[in-house]
């Protein structure tokens, strides 16, 4: 049965009735609160952290914020249909998850478990190209329920090609490319704590799972290159990895 907004209202305040509150808040400022209780410092960083003073951030909410549902009244809605059609496929809302790298920062099973709730509801979700689990693994546990896959353009034409390929059999319907992001960010929460996932091998699933990658592995290093100096910290990152 499609997931009905209407019957979990009717449930919370039956519920309600019987003394019992919901465990989990439906204000998702409170969500966003809770989430950084149970995160550590440095992943909530990453995960809600954003370039510069965030400006970008801001601004794209208060331009969301200025959009407004059109209130049609006097109209029959007792059978209500949020669909629309996209790709030539019937979608159940015009909602879709957007790409978010390393979710393993914030639960154990990651993109399998984003992928999972996505198939349940028949909503689109974009793998990440910074996946904690290759493309493959969350599109094996969606049934077939609609996927896409982010891509970063890399200096490697061989790797793109590579990952447009892997997308492609495990049938992602779109691709979408990110353009912007051709150096790392200048992002102050994550410097102020020394702070970048990657370097941990976190939200690198995609890389290490694919051919083209491992064979890039092979290569010598470029000669000129500095030697970094190794503590125990960056042991135990050695180790973790």
């Amino acid at each position: 049965m499609p997931f009905s907004a209407v019957d979990r209202q009717k449930q919370i305040y039956l519920e309600g009735l019987k003394g019992f509150r919901p465990a989990i808040s439906v204000d998702t400022k409170k969500l966003e609160e809770n989430a950084k209780a149970h995160m550590s410092q440095r992943a909530f960083a990453y995960i809600a952290g954003g370039a510069g003073a965030e400006s970008s951030m801001r601004v794209n909410r208060e331009e969301f914020e200025k959009v407004r549902i059109v209130p049609r009244m006097l109209c029959n809605v007792e059978e209500r249909d949020t669909g629309i059609e996209l790709f030539g496929r019937k979608l159940p809302s015009p909602l879709i998850l957007a790409p978010i790298g390393v979710l393993e920062l914030v639960h154990p099973e990651a993109d399998l478990a984003v992928a999972r709730a996505a198939a349940e509801f028949g909503i689109p979700f974009i793998f990440s190209n910074q996946a904690s689990y290759p493309m493959e693994a969350s599109a094996a546990v969606m049934n077939g329920a609609p996927h896409w896959f982010q891509l970063y353009w890399s200096k490697s034409n061989e790797l793109v090609t590579s990952f447009i390929q892997r997308a492609e059999k495990c049938g992602c319907s779109a691709i979408v490319v990110t353009l912007d992001t051709t150096l790392l960010g200048w992002r102050p929460r994550d410097l102020d704590l020394g702070y970048l996932p990657f370097l941990e091998g976190k939200g690198i699933a995609q890389y290490t799972s694919d051919p083209v990658f491992d064979k890039m592995l092979e290569e010598p290093e470029v000669p000129g290159r500095s030697k970094q100096k190794v503590n125990l910290q960056s042991i135990q990152a050695l180790i973790t990895m």
